[in-house]
């Protein structure tokens, strides 16, 4: 776990091109906590995309698409905040339901096609996705199916023209023709039929072969690998992997309403979310268990976190402000009969106060909440702040009585209740300058 800006880390949980993205915590000023998926920028030479994909995806509003909720620079770094996931992406779902039932391809291929459709209309730009594959695709504990991933989208005819994962790149593309959205038509093919199969269509360790069997390599129809597959479904999937993109589907839409004529051909059920998620959680109980632990554990540390990372700003505060003004204090209050005494006396304070840190740092941090369970309002956050300082400023100006007051009100309000040891060391020093106030005095009425 590490702080980054306002986010706590607490795991990698994928990698692309342009950037890693993490599974983080948002804590706000009031100490409310949020779970969300960080996109942290690798290299600056991908800023351009990397900014494009924000404000692209920023404003997008679809149930089956990745929600953004944020952009900015944190540390020197380009991030992206989105909407966590709770679940996995598709190519785990396959991994572990192997060959999956033809209502669940209806299901999830559906959901596929409304999001690309969306895209592909979204303001008239003629968006194109240009990387949808199987890692792309996110499946969610409750039976949710979002598409993810736009660091690469944009307009069909726009000046540069990356494309994705190479497996799900289309024919004309490999050949060095620009992408269509009639690609983005190839790509889903590509992933419904490896649904339907169970098995990868282009797989090889060499890029150039990948390369080669997209161009002219074998593509057998699906229901010659899981004969449970209609015609009528081989007919959509091999219609949408032609060779020749104006023989595939002029659009998601189209795809979609054939592929809903088809399964009703095919007799095959329509399911609801509900229907999947059931069939989701009796396929990964396990897996499921397995995350929400971890992000109870992860809830469970934050605390600690913010603490620690607090203490070293506290530890600044308390080393610039307090401990420098007890030991000016002290040093100009000494005589030659107690010179050891008050050395041995500020060196105890300033001990007591690096050894108790962590009570300081719960004005700082605890006083959002996080160790008692009660939420303090920013009205009491801001009064306690002041009360902190103004008192610091009154020590540094030798009025230890009116500092220790305001110091104390401070402690009070954050709900601190180990503060004895500030007090006592401060009321040593008020006891030290009255004394020595008192000897300055006496010595003032001998000379007379």
């Amino acid at each position: 776990m590490k702080k980054f800006g306002q986010y706590i880390i607490t795991k990698e949980i994928g990698e692309g091109g342009m950037g890693k993205v993490y599974r983080a915590w948002k804590v706000s000023e009031a100490g409310f906590k949020k779970l969300v998926a960080i996109k942290i920028l690798k290299s600056s030479k991908h800023t351009e995309l990397f900014i494009n994909e924000a404000k692209i995806s920023a404003k997008f509003d679809h149930e089956n698409i990745v929600k953004t909720n944020n952009f900015g620079k944190i540390e020197n770094s380009f991030f992206i905040e989105m909407e966590y996931v709770k679940g996995i992406n598709l190519m785990e779902f396959l991994k572990k339901a192997n060959e999956i039932p033809l209502d669940i391809f209806l299901f999830i291929s559906e959901k596929i096609l409304t999001a690309t459709e969306y895209i592909h209309n979204f303001e008239g730009r003629r968006l194109i996705h240009r990387d949808i594959n199987q890692k792309n695709i996110l499946i969610s504990w409750t039976g949710g199916v979002k598409l993810s991933d736009f660091g690469i989208t944009l307009p069909q005819n726009d000046k540069i023209d990356p494309f994705g994962k190479l497996s799900y790149v289309p024919p004309e593309v490999i050949s060095g023709n620009r992408w269509t959205q009639q690609g983005d038509i190839w790509s889903i093919g590509v992933v419904m039929w490896e649904m339907l199969t169970s098995q990868r269509l282009f797989s090889s360790p060499n890029p150039e072969e990948v390369k080669t069997k997209i161009i002219k390599g074998s593509i057998p129809p699906p229901s010659s690998i899981n004969p449970i597959v209609t015609e009528h479904i081989d007919e959509v999937v091999m219609k949408a992997l032609s060779r020749n993109p104006f023989m595939r589907y002029n659009s998601a839409e189209e795809m979609l309403n054939a592929l809903k004529i088809a399964c009703e051909k095919s007799s095959i059920p329509q399911i609801y979310q509900k229907d999947f998620a059931e069939f989701i959680q009796s396929c990964f109980s396990e897996k499921i268990r397995e995350e929400e632990a971890e992000i109870a554990e992860e809830e469970r540390k934050i605390p600690d976190l913010l603490i620690e990372n607090q203490s070293g700003k506290i530890s600044n505060e308390i080393t610039e402000k307090i401990t420098p003004t007890l030991n000016k204090t002290q040093k100009s209050n000494k005589t030659s009969e107690k010179s050891a005494k008050k050395e041995k006396t500020k060196k105890h304070v300033k001990r007591k106060i690096k050894t108790n840190i962590k009570e300081l740092s719960l004005f700082f941090g605890i006083f959002l909440g996080f160790s008692t369970g009660i939420l303090k309002s920013i009205y009491e956050i801001k009064k306690a702040q002041e009360f902190l300082k103004n008192g610091t400023k009154l020590i540094s100006q030798n009025n230890i009585s009116a500092g220790k007051e305001l110091i104390k009100k401070s402690f009070e309000i954050s709900g601190v209740k180990e503060i004895e040891f500030i007090l006592r060391g401060l009321e040593n020093v008020e006891q030290e300058n009255q004394q020595a106030e008192k000897q300055k005095n006496f010595r003032k009425v001998q000379k007379r």
